[in-house]
C-alpha cells in the first residue's frame, strides 16, 4: 500500500461518496482504502483519515456521506480494534459534538460488548 497522508485519504473517500449515486451495498462499495483495508490493516492512519473525513463532510444527518462514514470505516475500525481503539474514540466524543453524533450512527455489529457499552455513553443516537 502506498504511503498517503489521513488527509489525502480523507479526500480520496469523500470524494469517492459525493456523487450520490454510488451504491452503500454490492459491488459498488469500496472505492476508496478508507472503506475495506485501512481500518483493518492500519487501525492509526484509518482513525485520523476518519477524523479528517469527518471534518471535511461535517456532521449533516441529511448528508448520507455521515451514515456512510459511521456504518463503513468507523464500525469497521471498531469491530476490529474496539478494545485498543476505545479510550481515544471516548475522549474525542466528550471533546467534539460532531463525532458523538458520528459515533451514534454504527451499529452493533462484531464490536465487544465492552466497547459498544462505553461508546454508548458518548454517542449521539437517534438520528
Amino acid at each position: 500500500m502506498e504511503v498517503r497522508s489521513p488527509a489525502e485519504i480523507a479526500k480520496e473517500w469523500v470524494e469517492a461518496w459525493s456523487d450520490g449515486k454510488t451504491s452503500a451495498v454490492g459491488s459498488g462499495v469500496g472505492g476508496s482504502v478508507l472503506d475495506w483495508d485501512l481500518p483493518r490493516e492500519q487501525p492509526d492512519l484509518a482513525w485520523l483519515a476518519i477524523l479528517d473525513a469527518l471534518s471535511e463532510i461535517g456532521a449533516n444527518v441529511k448528508d448520507r456521506r455521515l451514515g456512510l462514514l459511521a456504518a463503513g470505516p468507523l464500525e469497521d475500525l471498531m469491530s476490529e480494534h474496539g478494545i485498543t481503539m476505545i479510550d481515544r474514540v471516548a475522549l474525542h466524543a466528550r471533546r467534539n459534538p460532531d463525532f458523538a453524533l458520528l459515533l451514534g450512527g454504527i451499529w452493533r455489529n462484531d464490536i465487544d460488548p465492552g466497547v459498544w457499552e462505553r461508546m454508548g455513553k458518548f454517542a449521539k443516537r437517534g438520528w
